[in-house]
């Protein structure tokens, strides 16, 4: 009985914490927003245990660090030939049509220009040119917050990485870890059925 007590007590002062922030303003956002990191390391660690058990067994690895290493340094590699590959794609694809947008009005514009001032497509086609050029004003001015957004998330993937790691190498300490919070909490009848 004594045992089930020092687990009771920390779940009631862990849910009576968790009710009071729901009902702040954004409390429920923020318990999420906390909580990301840790639900994308189990995420990523239970993507990445098959990968782990097949380099273990193909290289017959005993170690579960050097394991749990090159898994990374697998994914790593595959992340960064992918990322070399794409990005410049999408820098070069964005640089031209950047350099092709003015270069695209002026011929509109001298296509145009002999029917007239009054041409209702000319009066769109200066609609769209101000609407292009107002997205571009605004994508340049939140571009500070989506540095921070950058930052953020990678603070978060870092933190989720290292759950993750933390995860598959003690992986069986955490599974006897549930098992025997899992029988002291709801019994070992009720586990073994």
């Amino acid at each position: 009985m004594k045992r089930n007590s020092f687990i009771i007590l920390p779940l009631f002062i862990f849910s009576i914490a968790v009710f009071r922030f729901i009902y702040l303003e954004n409390g429920l956002s923020l318990i999420i927003k906390t909580c990301y990191p840790i639900f994308a390391g189990l995420i990523i660690a239970a993507v990445l245990n098959p990968v782990l058990v097949f380099i273990e067994e193909t290289l017959k690895i005993k170690n579960r660090y050097v394991g749990v290493i090159l898994t990374y340094m697998f994914v790593f590699f595959i992340l960064s030939l992918i990322l070399t590959i794409v990005t410049p794609n999408i820098i070069n694809s964005i640089k031209q049509l950047s350099t092709d947008i003015p270069k695209l009005y002026f011929k509109a514009s001298e296509l145009l220009s002999p029917l007239g001032e009054d041409v209702l497509l000319k009066i769109y086609f200066d609609e769209i040119a101000q609407k292009i050029s107002s997205l571009l004003t605004s994508l340049i001015n939140n571009a500070l917050m989506k540095v921070i957004d950058v930052f953020t998330a990678l603070a978060n993937t870092l933190l989720s990485l290292i759950i993750s790691v933390y995860i598959l190498i003690d992986k069986k300490n955490i599974e006897n870890w549930i098992i025997e919070f899992s029988s002291a909490f709801l019994g070992k009848k009720t586990l073994m059925k």
